[in-house]
């Protein structure tokens, strides 16, 4: 989908006057545009333009095409970038963590990555290790199909993985780290969030999330909103 048109068919968008960065959240598996701009407003407050948009089979694309289609999805907000021409911070949870990856990854409108809980391969997951024969060649090791060890990584690439999910286990984390070949001090892992029900579910990651993001990610671009 070109996009002009998955911005506006698919998209909720919090212009800020003073901005000219865009901060878009990918939700995660069974999510859509409303919980991440729940997550957003964190943003939104700090004077950043927020993006939020559904990924392909859910919310508003339900039953348009599979909620497998990562790949697609990742294409969408590729085009989406690549529309608005604007610098941008990426972020996302569970499986929308393993598309900003990717995401980073390729498009050069892309400042900042942040990535919570993302999946490097879909084995050893709560959501799919009853399904591996049906979905192992759509999004098995997806990350990999973009992403690769940079130097230039440790400038745009971060990590949040809680030390206690069991949806995502922490492994996930230490194999996405040494794939970006990324610094300890692009990382952050909690170790007091209470286990997590769904893998959408952000309320617990907010606090101390945005005490990083504030660190490293809001201040070191407040110059350049």
């Amino acid at each position: 989908m070109d996009g002009k048109t998955f911005l506006k068919n698919y998209c909720t968008i919090h212009e800020h006057e003073n901005s000219n960065v865009d901060v878009y959240f990918l939700h995660g598996f069974f999510g859509d545009r409303e919980d991440s701009m729940n997550f957003l407003k964190h943003f939104h407050d700090n004077g950043y333009t927020v993006i939020a948009c559904d990924a392909r089979g859910h919310g508003d694309r339900y039953g348009e095409s599979s909620m497998l289609d990562w790949m697609g999805t990742i294409n969408d907000y590729d085009n989406a970038l690549n529309e608005r021409k604007r610098p941008s911070i990426i972020s996302g949870l569970s499986m929308g963590g393993t598309q900003v990856i990717s995401l980073g990854s390729i498009n050069p409108h892309v400042k900042k990555v942040f990535a919570l809980s993302a999946l490097h391969d879909v084995k050893n997951t709560r959501l799919f290790d009853q399904r591996h024969s049906i979905i192992d060649s759509l999004i098995d090791s997806l990350p990999i199909n973009h992403a690769k060890c940079d130097p230039e990584n440790d400038e745009k690439f971060f990590l949040i993985h809680a030390f206690n999910d069991t949806i995502v286990p922490i492994d996930h984390f230490e194999k996405n780290k040494e794939l970006l070949c990324i610094s300890d001090d692009n990382t952050f892992v909690p170790r007091t969030i209470p286990f997590r029900e769904f893998p959408h579910s952000m309320v617990a990651y907010r606090d101390e999330t945005f005490e990083f993001i504030d660190e490293k990610i809001l201040k070191g671009n407040k110059s350049k909103r």
